[in-house]
């Protein structure tokens, strides 16, 4: 058996326990939140492929990332910088997803920060409505209260966001099972 057998079984195997941690964290993410609808005739995408870009995406940064060392003097360990950014991550998908989305049924959809000449009426009429309130009047048709560029730019933030936080969640947990299977 020659050392680059041994590098490729073990790349291997770490790829594959990357690609498993990845799934299960995408499914707990998935299960605790998941990033807003755009619009109500846009349709709600099925949870099949968003969780599908979720694995994919947290299986390719985990694999990328989880045998990279650091030679860098102030950070002592590459888990303590990924620790940080998982947390900042985590933190601003969901102070984001409040900001660029409102709570409408039992989901949440997208929204603009630029309101429509019809909409920027109404608001005006009714300047006590909340967020859900003024969606709920519109039925659910966000594209009628912002524009439809707005709500797109909103969603691409947070679902950048919520890939990132997934990702380096699923990259620090391959990292401790790393680190826990090498004592």
């Amino acid at each position: 058996m020659t050392v680059e057998d041994i590098s490729t079984k073990f790349n291997a195997a770490w790829t594959a326990v990357s690609a498993v941690a990845a799934v299960v964290i995408a499914f707990i993410s998935t299960l605790v939140s998941s990033p807003p609808t755009l619009w109500r005739d846009a349709g709600s995408q099925p949870i099949f492929i968003s969780y599908l870009v979720t694995v994919t995406v947290a299986a390719g940064m985990c694999s990328a990332l989880v045998g990279k060392t650091t030679s860098h003097p102030t950070i002592r360990s590459p888990t303590t910088g990924l620790v940080l950014a998982g947390i900042l991550a985590t933190v601003a998908y969901f102070v984001l997803a409040s900001e660029l989305s409102c709570p409408f049924v039992d989901n949440r959809m997208s929204i603009g920060w630029t309101y429509l000449p019809a909409a920027a009426e109404y608001v005006t009429k009714n300047p006590q409505l909340s967020c859900s309130l003024l969606i709920a009047d519109f039925v659910g048709d966000t594209d009628n209260i912002w524009p439809r560029g707005q709500i797109i730019g909103s969603w691409l933030i947070v679902l950048a966001l919520y890939l990132a936080a997934i990702s380096i969640l699923s990259t620090i947990v391959v990292r401790i099972m790393q680190s826990l299977t090498a004592s």
